[in-house]
């Protein structure tokens, strides 16, 4: 039977957690679930909340191994995509055997198919891992439990990562996030299209993932809606909204959706867009 720890990352943040898993060189996973409100929430026979775990971080003698959402953005196929390894076709095309096969047999499949090498999914599962990790490391008010002896289920692909270079570096992003959290404070905000563009906006080179939010962007849908869709952290959503904000491309409408003129929204991303299609991602 495994040893079980339990608390909050606003009594023991996660970055200090994993310097200690570190230090100690255990082995075992790392649970955290999901912020819950009081009103609402299901509840056990004795009247406690049931928590929605929302990610799980595993480690092998002090090492980072494998970290996962509990959404389907952390299978193989929908990684793979992210990191821009699989075209849309083969994506689609893989996607029903991911449901009945392990990440593992899907790698070979792939692998022996010469859609990937053994080198593009272990540098974006370990991405992938690395998101994980961070966007967990910005948590400050979530319970976590840490489950001494467990490990990742036998299909998981595990990355071996020095978690002492990754504390640094979430350390270093923490602080980043608390600027980009000034900007986009809240992901239930919705965006639109200025009616007016920045006359900066034109001369703008976009990335592949600014290209997409800025897509999406119907002065309707969440922030939070659009980084579902794109399998975005809040920190990456963050960053890139930031990046449209601050170059006029996008503004912030609020909580609340509004009805608007899709007209004006639609022209005005004609305007934006009107580049030559080279310098777009799709």
């Amino acid at each position: 039977m495994t040893n079980q720890l339990r608390g909050t990352t606003k009594d023991l943040p996660a970055t200090r957690f994993f310097h200690l898993i570190n230090l100690a060189q255990k082995t075992g996973t790392y649970h955290l679930y999901q912020k819950t409100s009081t009103a609402g929430n299901p509840r056990t026979s004795d009247g406690k909340a049931i928590l929605k775990e929302s990610a799980k971080i595993s480690f092998e003698r002090g090492a980072l191994i494998h970290a996962t959402s509990t959404g389907s953005e952390s299978r193989l196929l929908p990684v793979l995509y992210k990191a821009g390894k699989l075209n849309q076709k083969t994506f689609s095309s893989y996607l029903p055997k991911s449901e009945t096969f392990g990440d593992k047999a899907l790698a070979l499949l792939l692998i022996n198919a010469n859609y990937v090498t053994q080198r593009d999914i272990v540098q974006s599962m370990r991405q992938h891992m690395l998101d994980v990790v961070f966007s967990v490391m910005a948590r400050s008010e979530e319970t976590f439990s840490f489950e001494e002896g467990e490990l990742p289920p036998g299909d998981s692909i595990t990355v071996w990562v020095d978690i002492e270079n990754v504390v640094a570096e979430g350390s270093r992003r923490m602080k980043e996030l608390s600027e980009l959290s000034r900007v986009v404070p809240n992901l239930d905000l919705v965006l639109r299209f200025p009616g007016v563009p920045s006359a900066k906006a034109t001369s703008l080179e976009l990335s592949q993932d600014e290209w997409h939010v800025l897509s999406l962007v119907n002065a309707r849908d969440s922030i939070g809606h659009i980084a579902t869709a794109c399998h975005m952290t809040e920190t990456e959503i963050r960053r890139v909204v930031s990046t449209l904000i601050g170059a006029g491309l996008v503004e912030v409408v609020g909580d609340e959706p509004r009805k608007v003129d899709m007209n004006m929204d639609k022209n005005g991303l004609r305007k934006i867009l009107n580049k030559p299609r080279s310098q777009s991602a799709f």
